[in-house]
């Protein structure tokens, strides 16, 4: 195993929420605050997911969780609108790039909703993370341009490695695509992992209408990645862990390209926390292969303790997100290159000059 997880030390509306998210589990044996409860669901975005196992859940339900799924059950309608727009706009797009000769996959919260999920709205997410090659870039530029797409306005941060634009919707609603040509920030402290963009866009695979997302294998080792991109949080993010765990991957090559990319210590991390709170199946070989050495087993069992994974607001604490992303990486000589290459970094960061757009 990576690390020894526990949900000992989850406050009670956590457990609570924990313990309706895992498969065949019980309804939680202790009372909480409804309104605790549905905001923390909502802080780590599995109100989604609540809502739909609370209203399949047999038997009557305690009266504080009945209001707690009456308060969940509110956000349902602006959840199904914002997929319309969301689905209706991806499906546009990927007509789009087809056409214009693009490789456009598309990332992260649409791929999952679309693939993982009992329904897709029940998986919440903010815009349309789309991955093309390099090369490609103006291309898929001057689709989004014909789709009504801007590029939203400033200079490129350093070490960029996507470009966002947007699209006025409705007079209250709009739409942002990020688009990449890049997994892993190059001058980030995530720098030593490997996701060879041109390889993910090669083994990718297309759904029905020309939609394309990742293989399997490569959306794990991806979400390892936006673990260690997003600190650990939230809490959401382990479910989709869990979801593709239990999707039964070819294992032996999610161990292959793990190695290859350098994300066997966060991979192992997130499965175990996955496998502890949302049930993820991983098979006892694959845990002792991403089974991380005693120095990182310590660092994962103080810093990824439940108590801490369910305060969101750590997510925007900059000590405790620099831990995490220099210590979930794979081997003591990549921790110390990490380090290493920091004075550079920032040295590099000051003489930057902001690109034009692409």
């Amino acid at each position: 195993m990576s690390f020894a997880f526990s949900t000992d030390d989850a406050p009670p509306c956590a457990r609570a929420i924990l313990a309706l998210l895992r498969p065949g589990a019980d309804l939680p044996p202790e009372a909480c605050d409804p309104a605790v409860f549905a905001n923390l669901a909502l802080a780590h975005r599995l109100h989604g997911v609540l809502r739909y196992t609370l209203k399949r859940a047999p038997g009557p339900q305690p009266p504080w969780l009945e209001d707690a799924r009456a308060r969940l059950e509110a956000f349902a309608p602006a959840e199904r609108a914002r997929w319309v727009l969301q689905s209706t706009t991806a499906k546009g797009l990927a007509a789009a790039f087809q056409s214009a000769g693009v490789r456009a996959v598309f990332l992260k919260g649409f791929a999952y909703a679309s693939d993982l999920y009992p329904a897709p709205d029940l998986r919440s997410f903010n815009d349309l993370d789309v991955l093309v090659a390099d090369a490609d870039l103006r291309k898929a530029a001057d689709a989004l341009a014909a789709a009504g797409f801007s590029r939203v306005a400033g200079p490129r941060p350093f070490g960029a490695m996507e470009e966002t634009y947007r699209r006025s919707a409705t007079k209250d609603a709009t739409v942002d695509v990020d688009l990449h040509w890049d997994l892993v920030g190059r001058e980030s402290l995530n720098r030593a992992m490997r996701l060879p963009p041109g390889e993910f866009l090669a083994r990718s695979l297309e759904r029905p209408g020309g939609m394309r997302v990742l293989a399997p294998e490569d959306a794990l080792v991806f979400a390892a990645v936006n673990l260690v991109v997003h600190a650990y949080s939230p809490l959401q993010q382990f479910y989709d862990l869990a979801l593709m765990a239990n999707a039964a991957p070819d294992w032996p090559r999610v161990l292959e390209r793990a190695r290859a990319c350098r994300v066997r210590s966060a991979l192992g991390a997130g499965l175990e926390v996955a496998r502890v709170c949302f049930g993820a199946r991983v098979p006892e070989e694959v845990r002792a292969a991403l089974k991380a050495p005693g120095w990182q087993r310590a660092a994962f069992a103080k810093l990824l303790r439940a108590g801490h994974l369910v305060r969101h607001e750590r997510y925007h604490e900059f000590g405790a997100r620099v831990a995490l992303k220099v210590l979930s990486q794979d081997g003591l000589g990549a921790v110390a290159g990490t380090l290493a290459y920091q004075p550079l970094r920032l040295l590099k960061r000051l003489a930057h000059r902001p690109a034009s757009p692409r």
